[in-house]
């Protein structure tokens, strides 16, 4: 489920003219402004978490003597409030002085997340939440040990001792093998953060994707993103040397037999039909569309999006218990505050199998993890960003319905690309996309012109201009001996709102300038 800065930014942000989103800034007033949160954790003052990582101890106990305590917490804990509550008094006991106590701390946290995993007396709710703080109260501890020591390292992992089935490969310094799944978010796009936050329980993920070993023994992976369908991908490129803030990777180890073999055939039979729809070049071809209505199981006629396809082949195994990594018991929920908007986007179902959803499948246990440590100042910064603009929307009713009427009347049907190439050609588009035929020409076909532009919005218009200002704003504090927490994020983001509204006011101008009608006009009248 991602979006990768594929296409150029002018043609991107031509497109995304086409939208007038500005329509959505209508000042909220006082009582609809909601409280600062997180959503999915609104009961909880992350920022104390923070405030308490920034000013550390100096005496106490080690954080290994926390190992005990830690555990007990993370498997006795019923809801999210009580994990953050124990773990936070929990911390106020220990000595945290030293890179060495910030690292260990993260890691400890993200060890008890997989121990937090296997637990069965918590409700899906309790148990999506509880893994999420886990994660963010992880991160912050890694985040801030390296705001406050030079020598920090850039990147944590750890892996997990599991059995091994089939033919394995290395990816970064972890084995995997044919079937596994691998978790991860993107920094840099701020519709990574936004498929994360759309659920009814936010996510750490933003895509999913399945392993697979050819007989070369490459990593490769059935994988489906957005700019261009599902093609047979070589995984070192964008998990080793790509954007990831973070990979977490997962392998089937329930007790069922036979299953090992069955994934391996289901994966195959997925890859050959690849080949066979390709003429025998999945690598370069894509084999199936990417499915905006996010529905599994009509591969053939509707496409597959990113945690679909896992989805896929282990149906395509015979796997439709809890041995496929998605069993639909697992499939998280629409958020119903946002319905209306995901719905103006043609995703068109109520229940989705969410990247993250696999995580509360006992039956897959971690191969490795990994968190770019240098990427987190960003990650939490366009996080903050969608989680406002969610919040917002979700709290001016009128304002959504408004986008996703704006949305509507975009055209719905594929892009036409010969219609762009004569505009290109033809000066009404900026002269340098008269060169830009190759890049329209690989747009996909299953995209249309409003999914193309509400992306473009989010990834080069909205975030990277709020993202500059707060990272600009963040520096300031951090020269005065400041970090600043989660929500004191979204409350930077909240106060940029004239910045926000003099930005997609623009959109008009160039609306007008491009196509000759004021849409927006119409609208707000």
């Amino acid at each position: 489920m991602s979006w990768k800065r594929t296409y150029s930014i002018s043609l991107l942000t031509v497109l995304a003219a086409m939208v007038p989103f500005y329509a959505i800034a209508t000042p909220i007033t006082q009582n609809e402004t909601p409280a600062v949160s997180l959503h999915g954790l609104e009961s909880i003052g992350i920022d104390t978490w923070t405030q308490l990582l920034q000013k550390g101890r100096e005496t106490g106990l080690s954080v290994s003597d926390l190992r005990p305590l830690l555990h007990e917490t993370a498997i006795t804990a019923k809801n999210e409030q009580q994990t953050f509550k124990k773990i936070r008094e929990t911390l106020k006991t220990a000595r945290l002085h030293s890179a060495d106590d910030y690292r260990d701390l993260g890691l400890m946290l993200l060890e008890l997340r997989q121990e937090m995993r296997q637990r069965s007396d918590l409700p899906l709710k309790s148990l999506q939440d509880s893994l999420y703080l886990l994660q963010l109260m992880a991160e912050e501890s890694l985040y801030i040990g390296s705001k406050k020591f030079t020598n920090f390292p850039a990147e944590i992992s750890f892996s997990d001792k599991v059995s091994t089935f089939t033919k394995t490969g290395s990816l970064r310094q972890f084995s995997v093998q044919t079937g596994d799944v691998v978790l991860s978010k993107s920094t840099g796009f701020g519709s990574s953060s936004f498929i994360a936050l759309t659920m009814d329980h936010p996510h750490i993920y933003s895509h999913s994707t399945p392993v697979y070993i050819d007989a070369k023994g490459e990593v490769l992976s059935p994988e489906a993103e957005i700019e261009d369908g599902v093609k047979l991908r070589n995984m070192r490129k964008d998990y080793v040397e790509g954007s990831k803030t973070r990979m977490y990777i997962y392998r089937f180890q329930g007790t069922e037999p036979g299953v090992p073999e069955k994934v391996v055939a289901g994966m195959e039979n997925l890859v050959a039909e690849m080949f066979q729809r390709t003429g025998g070049d999945p690598y370069n071809k894509a084999a199936f569309l990417y499915d905006f209505s996010m529905t599994p199981g009509e591969a053939s006629t509707r496409g597959l999006f990113c945690s679909s396809v896992a989805y896929e082949a282990y149906t395509r195994a015979g796997l439709n218990n809890s041995a496929n990594p998605y069993e639909k018991s697992l499939w998280s929920p629409i958020n119903k505050g946002r319905e209306v908007l995901l719905r103006s986007l043609n995703m068109n179902t109520y229940r989705v199998p969410a990247p993250g959803d696999m995580e509360l499948n006992k039956n897959f246990r971690l191969v490795g993890a990994r968190v770019d440590v240098t990427k987190l100042h960003q990650d939490r910064i366009e996080m903050a960003i969608i989680d406002t603009f969610l919040t917002e929307l979700d709290a001016n009713k009128e304002a959504m319905a408004r986008l996703s009427a704006v949305l509507e009347g975009v055209a719905s049907k594929s892009v036409d690309k010969e219609g762009l190439l004569k505009m290109a050609h033809s000066g009404l588009l900026p002269k340098e996309l008269a060169d830009k035929a190759a890049l329209i020409q690989k747009i996909p076909d299953s995209i249309n012109l409003k999914q193309m532009a509400f992306f473009a919005l989010l990834n080069e218009v909205m975030t990277p201009k709020l993202r500059g200002i707060l990272l600009n704003e963040v520096s300031a504090l951090e020269k005065q001996g400041r970090l600043v927490g989660p929500m004191e994020l979204r409350q930077m983001v909240r106060a940029q709102r004239q910045t926000i509204e003099t930005e997609l006011a623009a959109f008009e101008q160039k609306l007008t300038a491009i196509t000759g009608v004021g849409l927006c006009g119409k609208i707000l009248l």
